[in-house]
């Protein structure tokens, strides 16, 4: 009956098993907000997504533990993006989307959870539209009555490639598997 009433959108995660992974470099949240700053002058030399290791407060704030917490600074072009959630995991995942990382100043954007575990919506169905620019994600999964962060693997445009438009944060929640399809986000624009 649930299955009926509330569709499930296809994802096909396949691809996403067994990819190697490396821990990421994580810049500074000085230079993180330093990069989102520059970026808003729409170079489009600044667009990608960045690691970034926020202040354990800022973390406190959002209830998140764990050894891979971190907050991914995604730079997109300042014309109007879609994010698009998708998730296939045993563990309840979430997707906090926030505007910065100073703590006095962090405001949610969006906070996605997957209603049950094994479900493939994160979010609306078809996505969301936001105006392009930078904000921060954090991936996580719920333990109990907190949430722990995933380990992320991301993808980038390269400058080379001028038909390319988009960004990903593929997730795992699982530190014993490289199956990056738990909690992800996919950010594309017209490339215009």
């Amino acid at each position: 009956m649930w299955a009926k009433r509330f569709v499930l959108p296809d994802f096909d995660y396949e691809g996403l098993k067994d990819l190697e992974w490396s821990s990421p470099a994580l810049i500074s949240e000085d230079e993180a907000i330093h990069r989102a700053k520059s970026a808003s002058s729409d170079s489009r030399s600044e667009i990608g997504v960045f690691p970034v290791q926020a202040s354990d407060a800022l973390y406190e704030r959002f209830d998140i533990k764990g050894v891979y917490r971190h907050a991914v600074l995604c730079v997109t072009p300042q014309e109007k993006v879609t994010l698009l959630g998708k998730s296939h995991a045993w563990k309840k995942q979430r997707l906090l989307i926030l505007d910065s990382i100073e703590i006095e100043n962090a405001q949610v954007l969006m906070d996605w959870k997957t209603a049950r575990p094994m479900s493939t919506r994160l979010g609306p169905i078809d996505g969301v539209q936001l105006p392009g620019g930078s904000w921060y994600v954090i991936v996580s999964h719920m333990i109990g009555n907190h949430f722990v962060g995933n380990r992320t693997l991301l993808s980038s445009i390269s400058q080379e490639d001028q038909k390319a438009n988009g960004l990903s944060i593929m997730s795992s929640s699982e530190p014993e598997f490289n199956d990056f399809h738990d909690c992800n986000l996919y950010i594309t624009w017209s490339g215009n």
